[in-house]
């Protein structure tokens, strides 16, 4: 019985760890990305320079997205499980 109570928390723990993880690397890109146009912007001279910052922040969000944020995604649409009626 105890082993079963320990397998059982240790898969819980294993479980929100990985989930926890997943968030962080979602937040993480996601912020790099806003930081890396911040500092594109603030060596922008033109209004074109300012377009390219833009397009170039878009698509790290994109890469992120695509990324580390699609495995946060699935992770919450495992842990969200409909009940059977």
């Amino acid at each position: 019985m105890m082993k079963t109570r320990r397998g059982v928390w240790l898969l819980l723990l294993l479980f929100l760890g990985s989930q926890v993880h997943a968030q962080i690397l979602c937040t993480d890109c996601l912020n790099a990305a806003r930081e890396a146009l911040a500092k594109c912007l603030e060596n922008a001279i033109s209004q074109e320079d300012k377009k390219s910052c833009a397009e170039k922040q878009g698509a790290r969000s994109k890469s992120c997205n695509n990324g580390e944020c699609k495995i946060e995604r699935q992770s919450i649409q495992k842990e969200v499980v409909p009940e059977k009626k």
